[in-house]
């Protein structure tokens, strides 16, 4: 029931690669573990998480944006850029899991501009682009669209 009732709610994070197991990274982050357990350390409830999951999703005059990578293992970019030009709601699909979940972490709340001055250029590989380098081609591209609405 509450398997169902989460796919529900989050149908977009639905991660199959990590583990062969489809298991939401929201939940891998409040404690499910490998095929649902419950890391018991955790304290955050499954009411308490779709609480905060509810909350995040009430954002006002944010703008959302989603952009899909060339040349790097991440397939889609979403994010949210509010009015005083702060990152929100940022999320890859695909690529390597540790690297996209921390960049989210890190670019939460930052300004969109610092963070694309900040992660342009960046190569993986030896590709002449990165999915840092491809994360700060969709916010140049996001300003761009947002600057474009102002005038």
């Amino acid at each position: 029931m509450i398997k169902f009732a989460v796919e529900k709610l989050l149908p977009e994070w639905w991660n199959g690669r990590h583990e062969g197991l489809k298991i939401p990274w929201p939940l891998r982050l409040c404690g499910f573990e490998s095929h649902f357990g419950y890391n018991k350390k955790s304290v955050l409830t499954c009411a308490d998480f779709l609480a905060k999951y509810q909350s995040l999703n009430e954002t006002k005059n944010h703008m959302e944006f989603e952009y899909r990578p060339q040349g790097t293992c991440s397939q889609q970019i979403h994010f949210e850029i509010d009015e005083q030009g702060l990152m929100h709601n940022i999320r890859f699909y695909g690529g390597c899991p540790g690297n996209t979940v921390g960049l989210t972490m890190l670019a939460e709340g930052m300004n969109a501009r610092d963070v694309a001055t900040r992660l342009r250029g960046t190569d993986c590989r030896g590709r002449g682009t990165s999915c840092p380098d491809q994360f700060a081609i969709a916010i140049e591209h996001a300003l761009a669209t947002i600057d474009s609405k102002k005038e």
